[in-house]
């Protein structure tokens, strides 16, 4: 008795709700607090977008969330948050991937992570919405991780590991959670789930360390301060050119705030004093810090880390 008492007590606290499997990819993504979520309505995961979409007026999460003009303007958007630093969040069906489907290849090659619901549909070929698997297994080969869902508990859990699964720094890849359009998705069933704060200590964000040269602005990706775990410099823009909804999205990452915007390197160098590191890298991008591989310095973003290079 006193054992089971034990591993009762050690259980992280959990929930028990009655959602259909959109509803509860939706909390999963309201729990994780995504940064910005990219969409565009097909049956049938519109539902998914409308919930986070009225959790939001409810005041229930703060992730941006971002019409395309369609399916490929969609994954656009969320290709383009990921390359900034952003955690995204997306989720289509059938045609809408087809859509989408000239983003894929290129956001796994560039190995930058993010979370793709794929609610499951026949391809209209012709003009067939049931349930299969015709558009998930079209995308098995364009260097996605692929997570399947046979119900809605799994469809919550899945959706909670997948960042952490993608932005592990040995893997670094999109991922899909794949799970049966009308009946996963739509019908309610009871799924446990962990309360908000265990969620987010699970999947914590990613940090960013920035580097400005001259008008140029660059980030690194790292697990955390201590760990100096170094995906390599990338190219975020020059920042005379660059938008303000792109300096706005890049602050507002930074836990700074998205005005005014910051178009000097000045304005970095006050808001990021030179620290060790900690949070404002005033190294020249491509040197490596002392103690530090160069070759870990210069990966390119399609090859997988080095193991020498992983902890440093």
């Amino acid at each position: 008795m006193a054992q089971t008492a034990k591993k009762q007590s050690g259980r992280p606290a959990q929930t028990m709700v009655v959602q259909s499997g959109n509803e509860i990819a939706a909390t999963a993504a309201k729990q994780i607090n995504y940064h910005v979520m990219g969409y565009y309505p097909i049956t049938p995961s519109t539902e998914v977008a409308e919930t986070l979409d009225a959790m939001k007026a409810e005041g229930e999460h703060t992730i941006r969330m971002i019409p395309g003009d369609g399916e490929h303007g969609a994954a656009g958007i969320c290709f383009g948050a990921s390359t900034a630093g952003g955690r995204v969040f997306n989720a289509t069906s059938a045609n809408g991937l087809l859509f989408a489907f000239e983003q894929l290849p290129v956001q796994s090659g560039e190995r930058f992570p993010m979370v793709f619901n794929i609610v499951t549909r026949a391809v209209s070929g012709p003009l067939d919405i049931r349930g299969d698997h015709s558009d998930i297994m079209l995308a098995m080969n364009t260097g996605w991780i692929t997570l399947m869902a046979a119900d809605a508990q799994s469809v919550y859990d899945m959706n909670v590991m997948a960042p952490k699964i993608g932005e592990e720094m040995s893997v670094r890849l999109p991922v899909f959670v794949a799970f049966d359009g009308f009946f996963t998705s739509h019908q309610k069933r009871r799924v446990e789930i962990f309360a908000d704060q265990r969620s987010k200590e699970f999947s914590p964000g990613r940090s960013l360390v920035l580097g400005v040269e001259g008008e140029r602005l660059w980030f690194r990706l790292v697990t955390c301060g201590a760990c100096r775990r170094i995906m390599g410099w990338a190219f975020v823009g020059n920042l005379a050119r660059m938008s303000d909804a792109q300096l706005a999205m890049t602050q507002t990452r930074l836990g700074l705030s998205p005005k005014p915007a910051m178009r000097t390197r000045e304005a970095w160098r006050a808001a990021y004093p030179a620290d060790g590191g900690a949070g404002f890298s005033n190294a020249k991008p491509y040197s490596a810090p002392p103690g530090i591989p160069g070759e870990c310095m210069n990966m390119p973003p399609h090859l997988p880390v080095p193991a020498r290079c992983r902890d440093l």
